[in-house]
């Protein structure tokens, strides 16, 4: 009874109680109205990327098994082309860097498998104007670790251990004529070379070992749109690894150069000219 009478004597508590209640269900209410009514957030937009692998010989498409002459007059043909590259960067015009992490940044190119030839990159490329593609020829040593292939064909590329181990760079299998007209085998195999003791090159005289990868860096100006792909193609001139800024010489140098860090340095200067890029 005097809760009763209590109440009655204060109807201006009751009247705040309805009105604050009244309030609340009108504010829940709205937010409600406005989260439902809300359209299912868009995910981020991509843009696929894809690289094109070319090889020719000057302004031809190379075919394997046909005879070339290089600028040290000399004839051969390859029968088999195959390389790393690596650490694969794009730049804006603004001076930003896109690294590509897909596959470690890494890609095996092999003219044998044409699925390698082209290189799709799953991961999302930032839209904007690039100014340039920088990458590395062959494994950086980070990268260049033994046994991290465990399947074919990129575990055919396993470099010897004795001579350094890891990977080769790059393999240019194939045949060429000697001055005096003889038929040699061809085997350009770029990877670590080695420093040895003395004037012999026995395995038991290696002191040291160098690291034969080197960068490339292809100015070129492109465009990333958005849900666009675009398509960018590397274009390797075979013959400009015999060209400049050294001529390279067959019947010098021989056809087998996996311990002969001198050939390897030549070819690692001129294989800065080889690419380009559309």
């Amino acid at each position: 009874m005097k809760w009763h009478s209590k109440m009655k004597s204060n109807p201006k508590n009751t009247k705040k109680i309805i009105t604050y209640s009244l309030i609340y269900l009108f504010t829940y209410s709205l937010i409600y109205l406005l989260y439902s009514c809300k359209e299912t957030p868009i995910s981020p937009r991509k843009s696929n990327l894809t690289f094109v692998f070319e090889h020719r010989v000057d302004d031809k498409e190379i075919v394997l098994g046909e005879y070339y002459t290089n600028a040290a007059n000399n004839r051969y043909c390859l029968q088999e082309i195959k390389y790393f590259i690596s650490s694969i960067q794009l730049y804006k015009r603004d001076g930003t860097k896109i690294n590509i992490k897909y596959n470690d940044g890494i890609h095996y190119v092999d003219v044998s498998f044409e699925n390698t030839l082209t290189w799709k990159v799953s991961q999302q490329i930032p839209e904007g104007v690039y100014d340039s593609i920088a990458f590395i020829f062959g494994l950086n040593e980070i990268d260049n670790q033994s046994f991290r292939f465990k399947n074919p064909p990129e575990s055919n590329m396993a470099w010897s251990e004795t001579l350094g181990g890891g990977y080769h760079y790059m393999m240019l299998n194939g045949w060429f004529y000697r001055g005096d007209s003889l038929k040699i085998p061809l085997n350009i195999h770029l990877g670590r070379g080695q420093i040895y003791k003395g004037e012999t090159h026995n395995i038991d005289s290696i002191i040291g070992f160098v690291p034969n990868y080197f960068h490339v860096c292809l100015p070129k100006s492109f465009s990333i749109k958005r849900d666009e792909s675009t398509t960018l193609t590397v274009i390797m001139n075979i013959n400009n690894w015999f060209k400049e800024p050294f001529l390279y010489d067959f019947d010098y140098w021989g056809g087998h150069i996996m311990q002969n860090q001198s050939a390897m340095q030549t070819l690692k200067e001129n294989g800065k000219n080889v690419f380009s890029m559309k």
